[in-house]
């Protein structure tokens, strides 16, 4: 444990500090912290759920307009998978930057835990990696690959389209 925080994080000490209540400052500051990882984390939920019911409405839109006959129409039936292709990317992106959003607040978190009577973060952390052994992945590293599951879904549904509607629009 660091005697001395880093100042960049703790900008005074008891003794600077105005007043007397430097302790229960700094503990508002961190239970105010960890709330906003908390927040971030269900940011990241709603995302989750808004990108998937957009995902899933594209899918359903695509086998509409299939059925009401659209078939033949290669430049409409490309564009919702083209538009699936495209929110996907956006998904996996935002989701990278929530997990990095995530993981450096848990690293301050992790910090300013050096410096109170328990690191609940830092311990809860070191026994999930001791007792899984390696096979433990974070959940957002495990919720990207959904975003990466649609694009190919969508870009699969492109290609047969384009190999199944090549010869209508060619005139064969």
């Amino acid at each position: 444990m660091n005697d001395q925080p880093d100042a960049r994080l703790v900008r005074y000490t008891p003794e600077t500090y105005e007043g007397s209540a430097f302790h229960t400052a700094l503990l508002e500051q961190y239970r105010i912290y960890v709330q906003s990882a908390e927040n971030t984390s269900a940011r990241r939920i709603a995302t989750n759920h808004y990108l998937l019911a957009v995902n899933t409405a594209l899918v359903v839109l695509l086998g509409g307009m299939f059925a009401a006959g659209f078939g033949n129409l290669l430049t409409w039936m490309t564009l919702p998978p083209g538009v699936g292709i495209a929110v996907s990317i956006l998904w996996h992106s935002l989701l990278t930057s929530y997990k990095t959003m995530n993981d450096l607040k848990f690293q301050v978190i992790h910090e300013m835990e050096e410096h109170l009577p328990a690191a609940l973060y830092q311990y809860e952390w070191e026994l999930n990696k001791s007792r899984v052994r390696g096979a433990y992945k974070p959940v957002t590293d495990v919720e990207r690959a959904i975003p990466i599951l649609f694009a190919v879904l969508h870009s699969g549904v492109v290609g047969v389209l384009i190999i199944l509607l090549i010869p209508t629009v060619l005139g064969a």
